[in-house]
């Protein structure tokens, strides 16, 4: 799992002091979502967040759930206090160095985040096709799209918070 700040860089341009304060609820509140899927925080790579899971199951769940908090968090605050994120899926064999992890499944886990729609989550084919027969999850197809330095089109499906957002597309 990827997740980003959307618009982060401008917020810091704006007010520094602010946009790290901003930055500090946004890690607690993914990190606390994380932990209750059993995932792992693999690095804070300035706003964004690299997390592992066992189960795609268990990363989709805290995708949505993280969606549905920061959603319900710009409700009640004001318009400068609002955090936007984007959050991409993807899973496949990764290479261990130390308490990194590399290789092309995080390289394009990383894309498919940058190519999520601001309050929505990506999900690549392999986290797709783990999910789809569960009949909680609601996902269309986006299709293959071309993300930055990745060689090939990736096919990417947007992963909905609920039936009701899900019909509403």
């Amino acid at each position: 799992m990827f997740t980003d700040i959307f618009g982060y860089s401008k917020m810091v341009g704006e007010d520094e002091k602010h946009a790290l304060n901003l930055l500090e609820q946004h890690n607690q509140i993914i990190t606390d979502s994380i932990k209750t899927f059993d995932g792992s925080v693999v690095k804070f790579i300035g706003d964004a967040v690299f997390a592992e899971f066992s189960e795609p199951t268990n990363a989709s769940n805290c995708a949505i759930q993280i969606q549905q908090n920061f959603i319900q968090r710009k409700k009640i605050n004001a318009k400068n206090d609002r955090i936007q994120i984007r959050i991409g899926l993807h899973m496949g064999d990764l290479v261990v160095k130390g308490d990194d992890l590399l290789g092309n499944t995080v390289n394009l886990g990383s894309r498919i985040e940058s190519a999520a729609p601001v309050d929505g989550i990506l999900i690549s084919k392999p986290v797709y096709d783990s999910i789809q027969k569960d009949t909680k999850y609601f996902t269309k197809e986006i299709g293959f799209v071309k993300l930055k330095n990745i060689k090939d089109p990736c096919q990417l499906y947007k992963l909905y918070l609920d039936q009701l957002s899900f019909t509403a597309q």
